[in-house]
Order: structure tokens, then sequence, then C-alpha cells
């Protein structure tokens, strides 16, 4: 895996930054290959993969509102929500949400914008509806385990 940390001794390195003579020490953590080691491993609790309930798909700005105004509603109702943070490809954000054990994913498109509906899968049951903003954290807390 190669090393995890790394540090020294720095002789006049705040010369650089115009006050010579001075000498330091330092070390530092890789946070990010610390994180890949205990992933790969599986060090990290099960619990922490489904800290949230309910993942929002991003399909651009067109509906960042709506996005918006869901996870205020969802989040008023105590339930955990996250938007995905990039219009990526759909498939990828649905992994995503697969991987992290999210039980509910919340599709709005075009269609859904028109109808003012929401689209919402349920990754546990592998079923998928269409409804309304009011009726979504009712049938959320109503499944929760």
């Amino acid at each position: 895996m190669g090393s995890i940390g790394g540090g020294g001794r720095y002789d006049n390195l705040t010369g650089l930054f115009g006050v010579p003579d001075i000498a330091g020490v330092g070390i530092s953590f890789g946070v990010d290959r610390i994180y890949d080691v205990m992933e790969e491993l599986q060090l990290f609790p099960s619990t922490l993969q489904s800290q949230c309930t309910v993942m929002l798909v991003n399909f651009g700005t067109t509906m960042e509102s709506r996005n918006r105004e869901v996870l205020t509603s969802l989040r008023k109702n105590k339930i955990s929500a996250e938007m995905f943070p990039e219009a990526i490809k759909f498939d990828k954000q649905l992994k995503y949400a697969h991987k992290k054990q999210i039980p509910f994913v919340v599709m709005i498109g075009e269609d859904e914008l028109k109808e003012n509906l929401i689209s919402v899968k349920d990754f546990r049951l592998g079923t998928q509806q269409k409804i309304s903003l009011e009726e979504l954290p009712a049938l959320i807390l109503k499944t929760q385990v």
C-alpha cells in the first residue's frame, strides 16, 4: 500500500516566505490513502454506509429548485437526505446509492416536473412509483425499518 504518513526536518523553509534562518519540522498523513486502505480492508462499520435514507438524483440546474424543495421537505420530517453533488450519468448515480446502501432514490426529470410528481425507487423492494411531494415523507417513514 505504501506509506500513509511522512515528515521531516525543513531547514530554511521559511526563507521561501521572506523569513530566513528558521528551522522547522513537520508531519502529514495521507487521509485519502488511509481511507482507501480502510475501505479495502472493510474496516468501516456497516452503519456508516447507510446513514442516508434518501438520495436525490442530480439531473442538472433545471431540476435544482425542485430538488431543494424535496430536500427541505424530507429534512423537516427528520429524514436524512442528500442530493448527488454533480449531474453525472444517471447509472453512476444509482450505482453510488446502491453501494452506499441508500434505500430510496428520488428522481425528478422533465416528466415529473410537468406532472408535479416525484419518482421514488425503493432499492430494498425493487419497486418504483410516482407520488406527490406531500406523500413522500409518509411513504419513507412508513417503510423504514
